[in-house]
């Protein structure tokens, strides 16, 4: 797994004079992730949540889909009665006190940042690259044929990337780019 740091230390090595922000890097390389449509960091997890008085258990904010509600305490017992909304659960039986899921969550960072696949981390790099340098080439200020070099190495990264890649269906790539883009926006505003 790649975390955005690994690109931005990659933009502090490599051109010391651009200015590559982490939130910026971590936008583009989603808005990549849903054009070549290639994510494959989720993984199961199994989680306690505490359910307050009002019956109420916040979910993980790194959450993309919710696969199994049951009781903390007896695990052959009727899955509780509860309603989900965005960033929580609402349990009909207040007095439960916690709950067991089990959900697919995307992989983060210390700081909350969703991990990039291994196999996209070059291609993220490249496309962030051509993001920043996008006005200059825009205004002439590129030496000639350096703006198309890195489009090249970025289709030459992407085409690798797509070689590797073992799927989700493009519904599910939707709503995952659709969640890293709202956590980025999330973590941009702390």
């Amino acid at each position: 797994m790649a975390s955005i740091d690994r690109i931005q230390e990659r933009f502090g090595r490599d051109h010391r004079d651009l200015n590559a922000q982490k939130g910026d890097l971590a936008a583009w390389s989603y808005e990549l992730i849903r054009r070549e449509g290639i994510y494959e960091s989720l993984e199961e997890v199994s989680v306690t949540l505490d359910v307050n008085s009002a019956g109420r258990a916040d979910l993980p904010c790194n959450i993309y889909r919710l696969l199994e509600v049951g009781y903390d305490s007896c695990a052959n017992c009727n899955a509780p009665k509860y309603t989900r909304m965005e960033t929580c659960l609402y349990m009909k039986d207040s007095n439960i006190g916690k709950v067991r899921i089990k959900a697919l969550v995307y992989k983060t960072d210390d700081e909350g940042y969703p991990y990039i696949d291994d196999i996209m981390e070059d291609a993220c790099y490249w496309y962030c690259l051509s993001k920043i340098l996008q006005d200059a080439h825009m205004k002439g200020h590129l030496p000639e044929g350096q703006y198309t070099r890195i489009k090249h190495e970025l289709s030459a990264a992407c085409a690798a990337a797509r070689s590797s890649f073992r799927g989700v269906t493009r519904n599910d790539l939707q709503g995952i780019v659709d969640n890293l883009s709202a956590m980025v926006v999330t973590r941009n505003r702390r």
